[in-house]
């Protein structure tokens, strides 16, 4: 149970940590916590939605949760940790657009990847990240143009564009506010 005290930490002993590390361990560990319980509601919400595939590929994604945590805790690798929160992030709104396309509610999630790839990678993993979320909405759009339909769509289901912006909205204020605040308690 030593990890569940030192969880908000990553693992880390702020005692003895250096103050580098412990705000970068910081802001990974908790940009997990924070990815559970989000990942849970887009879940809840695409099953109330009938989104039973767009619910599989988010439960798929959560598994990368515990794996980022392992990685940190034990390994002691934080850019490793984030970049698997980040693919997570990525893949599960990449992986949904398959059954809706553009027409669809998942690509909303993905201006949100760059800011998270940027606040827990750093500048490098942003631009990488921006330039994958830009060539995925990109080769959707080409797919309309080329008329290939996808069976999905948003249809009437108006309620999960709600539910699922405003999810999106907390959760790039969180990811930003654990990161600022991850490097505010570190200095003091």
């Amino acid at each position: 149970m030593d990890w569940l005290r030192t969880l908000h930490n990553g693992g880390l002993d702020p005692a003895t940590a250096d103050l580098g590390d412990l705000r970068r361990h910081r802001a990974v560990a908790l940009t997990a916590i924070l990815m559970l319980p989000v990942g849970v509601l887009v879940l809840i919400s695409n099953l109330l939605q009938g989104g039973i595939w767009d619910s599989a590929f988010v439960a798929i994604a959560l598994l990368g949760v515990p794996i980022g945590l392992w990685i940190l805790f034990r390994l002691r690798r934080p850019t490793v940790a984030a970049q698997i929160y980040i693919a997570c992030f990525f893949r599960a709104p990449a992986s949904s657009m398959i059954d809706s396309g553009l027409a669809g509610i998942a690509w909303a999630w993905l201006p949100a990847v760059p800011v998270f790839a940027t606040l827990l990678g750093g500048r490098t993993s942003g631009l990488f990240w921006t330039a994958a979320g830009v060539c995925t909405i990109a080769d959707f759009d080409v797919a309309h143009w080329l008329g290939v339909t996808f069976p999905g769509g948003l249809g009437s289901a108006w309620q999960a564009v709600g539910i699922e912006g405003t999810l999106m909205v907390i959760t790039l204020g969180a990811v930003s506010y654990t990161h600022l605040r991850a490097h505010e308690t570190s200095d003091d």
